[in-house]
């Protein structure tokens, strides 16, 4: 499972020493596994749009060194978000049809939405970016509890006053 998984798609290998019945032996093996595989990965088209389907095909091991690499996928792939997918090609697979069959219209993001509203706090954005980090003190102002040793700071232009900390 790779974390937040609808940005991300990963693979993991079914590698002998690592999983009960591994088939493809660490080294040479994997890293010509990986390597054909990426490739594959990059030759993916949206079938709507003819772009690339992936923005980025990282092997894990390069960007999170062992040990932590190792519970997550050998292979991570970073799906284009610039427009809707709504089914794959390529020369080695031909066309894959798949409909969306959610129930949301859109998944979470590193750039969100928050909206606030109550006494003191004025319309309209904030001008400003706000870090997820800055919603929990900035609940906690609201309701008069104190904070100490919460990461963040409350976001002032939603509260009247700020708690001490």
């Amino acid at each position: 499972m790779v974390p937040n998984n609808e940005a991300w798609a990963g693979v993991r290998v079914n590698l002998v020493g690592r999983e009960p019945h591994g088939r493809i032996r660490p080294g040479a093996e994997l890293d010509a596994f990986l390597e054909a595989l990426a490739e594959a990965l990059a030759e993916l088209r949206n079938g709507a749009t003819g772009a690339p389907v992936f923005d980025r095909i990282v092997r894990t091991d390069t960007v999170h060194p062992l040990p932590h690499a190792a519970p997550l996928p050998d292979l991570m792939a970073q799906w284009s978000r610039s427009a809707p997918i709504p089914s794959l090609s390529s020369p080695r697979i031909g066309t894959v049809e798949a409909p969306y069959r959610g129930l949301r219209t859109g998944d979470h993001r590193p750039d969100g939405l928050a909206i606030a509203v109550g006494p003191g706090i004025g319309p309209g954005p904030l001008g400003s970016s706000v870090a997820v980090e800055d919603l929990a003190p900035t609940l906690l102002a609201w309701t008069g509890v104190p904070w100490p040793g919460v990461d963040g700071r409350p976001v002032q232009a939603w509260c009247a006053t700020e708690a001490s900390a």
